[in-house]
């Protein structure tokens, strides 16, 4: 036994000498010989002992039945003692073990990285978790947060770095370093080898970067925090051993991985992010107010003088963290109301200089992001966005055309060169966050505190741009940055939002050197006498304005004043007589009238020899545009007609003055044009074989009979035709063959004549051209190709063909015929909506789906024959290598015949089931391979009696998903299944009928890309998930799972399943009347329960659901008894926030609820009566596990508004006691329970 003790002892010490052996390379330093020596003598002593012990072993053994010679048990005692004087003399100097090597003790980065306290709202939550996901991902080397300046990204990722330091050892070291707008490689090198107490000697770049390099690799899991990235960083030049460009000549360390934050999304995707870039948004409007009253301080919430104005100042600060920590310091509840309505007029005029911190914290910031933008015209294009008023959906089309006018855009020849450059100019200012995506088609939106800060810009030299808004009341502030008085000399731009025009107002349009005038939602007074002062006006614009009543004050503009006008927009207004205003602005080139008010275009129009833009986008009243006026448009670029003028006169018209426009006239426009919309009420009136034939390229929206509303796709629209009535007529004219053979995107609409589309409408060329096509009300299309007799063609069908819409076809029977002639035949489709097609059996053939390599989306709606989503036709190879692996969303719904989404090779089998009585079952057929299991799981959730019998039962495996095609979906990330196979299930016809949704027999892995999981009126589904093997994975990034009206489902999932949804966030279950229990067969360990006890305080009790869970909705669960077996108990994780029971009325209890550092401190004057409660609650089921944290009880909206605390485990028994008559209806049949974490 002492042998052993000093064994034991040096063992130990090893591992303390290896552990300060480790922490001294991690810093570079240079381990003494000594204890290298020392090291690697033990480990020579330690092997000797293992030999002996193996030889020790052997010789116990009697070998044959006989004992060990006694001379080699003499040899073994020898050896022993040998060994252990050697142990004896292994001592290592008390001050080499405590000095193993030199290392200079440095900062670490607790020291650099000082957090203000994160706040853990929703909106960060889930960027962080995904954040965190991501750096779990062993494939995962580059992960990038963006988002635009100040709104959080560098808090975030200190907050993720506290949150790594509680993790399992998931980065050996975590090292951060600011980068900056301006790169400094040695400054970078140094703050990461400050963070490894690392020190540099050297002054070379590339000397430190080897040695940072080496250092680097040391660490076998290293995170490297690179925060503002400005540009692409050169990892090579810096030491980082990570793949960084082509040039990369260094080893990669595969347990290196690098988070960046950056302004610009496009500097994480060029640096290797590629799918790992995370966005960080504003915050949310209760978020935003828990800020503010969190900076302020709690004092606030007494100070009810304030309390209304504090909100809507948060309000202003839309939601950005710099603005509102800024604004939140600067005032505090102890300064007057005076000052705080000042600061909330001053953030309302884009006005907040008073406001201490606003300009160097807030608007340097954002400032900075414009100062380091890489030309002219981009920062021309982000200042004009300031013009509009706050959250508005600033049309791109607007900044094409103000920029037109004022020449801003060099080395541009027509008006699509200009828009294709606006258009790139404001992805490249989206990228960098300056400005924001919009809900609206080809519209952006610029973020609140982003458009104060352009103004600022703006107001100042060179732009001196003015921009007021006014309130309802038509009270406004001032000019921002610019005196009326003094300035008018410099300023080029004006902007009046919602403005009366009164004298104040129209005095302030005496501007000598403005160019731009934008006028919007002003009225109520005439300024007839002042246009004759703008000289210099390139752009006028008067948006949403009656102007019926005073048009002929601007009859000046046609007197000579504003020779420079070329862009006129009069839109969304009501307009009168237009005569006198147009003639004589010789140099105009855009002129718009879109969605206003016209009755007729002013003859006068014709005289504009310059323009190249007519804009009557759905002018619906215009009635005449004399014969002519487009005809004299020679430089015509662009002439928007669409929702507008269909009084078109006849083909060949009269010169006769009253006569009515042509589409003639328009077709003698060819020589220029080069974008036409128009809506031409009569095929007839394109008779005319030479329809546009001369313009090339030219792109057209047109729409042939159609009495609808067909309104234009903006202005960025590709070649479209829609059509309606007869084809065969269509196919007679030219022009309309023309257009087909040029369309990209097709819509028919209520045709007939027309049964086979490509066949009868593209004379077999196979539609080179179309991308989206659409067919809707049509009653005798039965399909788009017949595979079969394209064989011998020798260009592909429908090749670039990315969306196929079928909506009330109701005669379609395929997409496609017979077999893909050839590979590149639809090989671009990326997206087919099927809705309510009666004939339809069936969406691909196995041939077809084989050539969808780019396929994304798939949703097939009421179409009621449907039986199968890919099916095997006659003649194809059943074990043909089949996968969708671009597939991201999949929805099938209201599909009464689906059998699966293919049924190729599924199998029946059969199984053991419990039969509540004597009666015997017979085993149906078993045509292919047959299972027999015991079903030892359905025991635990029938909860059978004494006198239930085991009985077979051959029941054909039917899966939604069938083993055989659970590998075709690699990629999916959203599936929703509604309400498959509803109609009456017959047993006796043996019909088919779908009891699996998915059939993992023979899959080590699948679906681990899927996110959202909707399965919703499976009336016949018993198993979500079936067969999965030991060692299955996938599911893994399931965040979302709904389940609805599924009558047969007993319990949600087994426990192999259970474990894989780590990251689940979200569950609702309601309507499954059978459903007993949640989680089926947990097969937990002593150990498993201790480890995931920890989320409990160590309780004892499991956490059943995964940690990220926040929400959690039961309801019209009539039989649900329990989440688990009764055998365990379980706590929820802390992450969640809500959970919501309704009609659960044997549900007996709700585990525990969570123990929350966060949990704040609640304390409530509880009657007797309630004490009585908690004592029952605290002595119910489960509660012998010692747990006592805390959760908030509130009753259903249809109860008294009570709100209780309780602690220990929730057991739905004691709350109905102790609360039955008084808060909760009907013995507490439905609650909510939220946790207030």
């Amino acid at each position: 036994m002492e042998e052993i003790d000093v064994l034991k002892k040096l063992d130990d010490k090893k591992n303390d000498v290896q552990r300060s052996v480790d922490a001294a390379k991690r810093n570079g330093a240079t381990i003494k010989d000594q204890v290298q020596s020392w090291l690697e003598d033990v480990s020579k002593i330690f092997r000797e002992v293992k030999e002996l012990e193996d030889k020790v072993n052997i010789q116990r053994r009697c070998l044959y039945g006989l004992c060990p010679s006694l001379k080699s048990r003499y040899s073994l005692s020898r050896k022993a003692k040998k060994i252990a004087q050697c142990v004896l003399d292994l001592k290592l100097d008390q001050e080499l073990s405590n000095n193993v090597a030199n290392p200079s003790p440095l900062q670490h980065i607790e020291s650099i990285i000082s957090s203000d306290g994160f706040k853990g709202f929703e909106s960060r939550k889930a960027v962080m978790n995904d954040v965190l996901i991501a750096l779990r991902n062993e494939k995962s080397r580059i992960i990038g947060i963006c988002g635009m300046g100040g709104v959080g990204k560098t808090t975030m990722v200190r907050d993720i770095v506290n949150r790594l330091k509680g993790t399992n050892q998931l980065f050996d070291d975590v090292v951060m370093t600011t980068v900056t707008a301006t790169v400094n490689i040695k400054t970078i090198q140094t703050e990461i080898a400050e963070s490894l107490d690392m020190k540099f000697v050297e002054e070379i770049e590339s000397r430190r970067a080897e040695k940072l390099h080496m250092r680097i690799k040391e660490s076998k899991r290293i995170l490297i925090i690179l925060d503002d990235v400005w540009s692409e960083l050169n990892f090579e030049a810096i030491g980082i051993p990570l793949a960084g460009g082509p040039n990369y000549t260094n080893q990669v360390h595969e347990g290196c991985k690098i988070l960046l934050t950056s302004r610009d999304e496009g500097v994480c995707k060029v640096m290797g992010c590629t799918d790992n870039i995370f966005r960080v948004q504003a915050l949310n409007e209760k978020e935003a107010w828990e800020l503010f009253r969190a900076t302020v301080g709690e004092s606030l919430d007494n100070n009810h003088d304030l309390l209304h104005i504090a909100k809507l100042i948060a309000d202003e600060c839309k939601g950005l963290p710099i603005a509102i920590i800024t604004v939140g310091k600067a005032l505090l509840p102890s300064k007057g109301k005076h000052e705080w309505i000042t600061a909330l007029q001053e953030l309302k005029n884009s006005l907040p200089e008073n406001i201490i911190g606003m300009e160097h914290s807030v608007y340097s910031c954002i400032k900075l992001s414009y100062d380091k933008l890489n030309s002219g015209e981009v920062k021309s294009c982000f200042l004009l966005c300031c013009l509009f008023p706050e959250d508005y959906d600033v049309p791109i089309e607007y900044l094409v055309r103000y920029g037109l006018g004022r020449a801003t855009f060099r080395n541009t020849n027509t008006i699509e060169d200009v828009r294709n450059k606006v258009h790139s100019l404001v992805e490249n200012l989206k990228r960098r966050f300056l400005l924001l995506d919009s809900e609206k088609e080809e519209c952006i939106k610029m973020h609140d505190v982003v458009r104060d800060v352009a103004i600022s810009i703006a107001s100042k030299d060179p732009h001196r741009f003015m921009v007021r808004s006014f309130d309802a009341k038509g009270g406004g502030g001032g000019w921002p940055g610019v005196q009326k008085a003094t300035n008018r000399e410099h300023c080029s731009a004006i902007s009046l939002i919602d403005a009366k025009l009164d004298e104040d107002i129209t005095d302030c349009l005496d501007y000598p050197k403005l160019e731009l005038l934008q006028l919007k939602n002003s009225s109520n007074s005439e300024y007839s006498n002042h246009f004759k002062r703008l000289k210099e006006l390139k752009v006028l614009a008067f948006l949403g304005m009656d102007m019926s009543s005073y048009l002929a004050s601007t009859r000046t503009l046609a007197h000579g004043e504003s020779k420079y006008l070329h862009t006129l927009c009069l839109e969304d207004c009501k307009l009168g007589d237009m005569s006198h205003v147009i003639g004589g602005l010789e140099n105009l080139e855009i002129l718009s009238f879109a969605r206003s008010q016209i009755d007729k275009l002013p003859r006068e129009i014709g005289l504009l020899h310059r323009l190249r833009m007519l804009d009557a986008t759905e002018c619906k009243g215009l009635e005449e545009i004399p014969h002519g006026v487009l005809s004299n448009l020679r430089r015509l670029e662009e002439l928007y007609m669409a929702e507008s003028f269909l009084n078109w006169g006849p083909t060949v018209g009269s010169k006769d003055e009253t006569s009515m426009a042509s589409l003639d006239e328009v077709m003698s426009l060819s020589d220029h044009l080069k974008v036409l919309a128009i809506k031409i009420p009569n095929v007839q009136m394109l008779q005319n074989e030479e329809f546009l034939l001369k313009s090339q390229p030219i792109r057209f929206h047109v729409s042939i009979n159609i009495s609808f509303k067909n309104r234009m796709p903006g202005y960025l629209f590709e070649n479209s035709l829609m059509l309606r009535g007869d084809v065969k007529e269509y196919m007679e004219i030219g022009a309309v063959r023309y257009l087909l053979r040029q369309s990209e995107d097709l819509s028919l609409h209520k045709t007939y004549n027309l049964k086979y589309v490509m066949e009868e409408l593209d004379d077999q060329e196979g539609f080179q051209h179309l991308k989206v096509l659409s067919i809707m009300y049509d009653n005798n299309i039965e399909y788009l190709m017949n595979g079969t007799d394209w064989t011998h063609r020798r260009q592909p069908a429908f090749p670039i063909l990315k969306s196929v819409t079928f909506e009330n076809v109701h005669k379609l029977k395929f997409v496609c015929r017979g077999k893909m002639p050839d590979k590149y035949s639809f090989m671009n489709l990326r997206s087919i909506a099927i809705d309510n097609c009666d004939e339809l059996k069936y969406v691909f053939s196995l041939s077809i789906a084989q050539n969808l390599v780019q396929f994304q989306s798939l949703t097939v709606y009421e179409c009621y024959k449907v039986e199968e989503i890919i099916s095997k036709e006659r003649m194809e190879d059943d074990n043909a290598s089949l996968m969708f692996p671009r597939l991201t969303f999949l929805k099938l719904s209201y599909l009464q015949k689906l059998c699966g989404f293919y049924t190729g090779n599924q199998r029946d089998f059969t199984y053991e089931v419990i039969k509540p009585n004597d009666e015997s079952v017979k085993a149906s057929h078993l045509d292919k391979m047959k299972e027999t299991r015991n079903d030892q799981q359905h025991d635990q959730v029938a909860g059978s009696s004494s006198k239930s019998k085991v009985a077979q039962v051959g029941v054909s495996c039917n899966a939604l998903f069938p083993s055989n095609c659970i590998s075709w979906l690699p990629n999916l990330e959203e599936l929703v299944v509604e309400y498959l196979r509803t109609g009456q299930w017959s047993k006796e016809k043996n019909e088919h009928f779908l009891n699996v949704v998915f059939d993992l027999e023979g899959h080590v892995s699948a679906f681990s890309q899927l996110q959202t999981l909707n399965v919703v009126g499976l009336y016949e589904v018993e198993h979500l998930w079936k067969n999965a093997q030991p060692g299955f994975q996938g599911f893994q990034n399931v965040r979302s799972l709904t389940i609805g009206d599924c009558r047969r489902l007993k319990y949600l999932c087994p426990y192999e399943i259970y474990k894989l949804l780590v990251n689940l966030q979200q569950v609702h279950i309601y309507s499954c009347e059978n459903m007993e229990t949640i989680v089926l067969a947990v097969a937990a360990t002593e150990d498993n329960i201790h480890e995931e006890g920890k989320e409990t305080g160590g309780s004892g009790a499991m956490t059943l659901f995964p940690k990220l869970l926040n929400s959690f909705q039961l309801s019209f669960l009539t039989r649900l008894e329990r989440f688990c077996p009764d055998a365990y108990s379980f706590a929820w994780p802390s992450s969640t926030r809500t959970m919501d029971v309704y009609l659960c009325p044997e549900l007996k209890t709700l585990g525990f609820a969570p123990l929350s550092k966060n949990l704040p401190a609640v304390a409530e004057n509880l009657s007797d009566n309630h004490a009585r409660g908690r004592e029952e609650s605290s002595t119910g089921s489960g509660s012998g596990f010692g747990c006592a944290p805390l959760v908030c009880l509130q009753s259903s909206p249809s109860t008294h508004n009570f709100t209780q605390i309780l602690p220990g485990p929730i057991n739905r028994e004691s709350i109905a006691s102790a609360y039955r008559g008084r808060f909760l209806s009907s013995a507490a049949h439905f609650f909510d329970v939220h946790f207030s974490l």
